[in-house]
């Protein structure tokens, strides 16, 4: 009874480990994307400042400047049945971790 017991500890133990491992492996790839899309925003914002500022050399300062045109995403220019092939099909990685042995 007491090797069983001190087997089970290990086991659920093991399994907490697994899983707080992968809450932390989803928290930094999330951070990393969002940092990485910040970055992104304010490389186009500044970008296109300046080709607004190159386009009109001799125009008049005014308090309310134009908007700022923004490019389309990659997603915006793909048809849906692409978009949606393109994207990782959620159930096959819930089939993966049901196949290891901790989780």
């Amino acid at each position: 009874m007491g090797r069983a017991t001190a087997q089970l500890y290990y086991w659920i133990k093991r399994a907490r480990d697994a899983a707080a491992e992968r809450r932390a492996v989803a928290a930094e790839t999330a951070h990393r994307r969002a940092r990485e899309a910040e970055i992104a925003m304010t490389g186009r914002a500044l970008q296109a400042a300046a080709e607004q500022d190159a386009g009109e050399p001799d125009a008049p300062d005014s308090i309310i400047s134009p908007p700022a045109v923004m490019e389309p995403t990659a997603d915006a220019e793909m048809p849906p049945s692409t978009l949606a092939a393109a994207q990782p099909s959620r159930g096959k990685r819930r089939q993966d971790a049901k196949a290891h042995p901790l989780w």
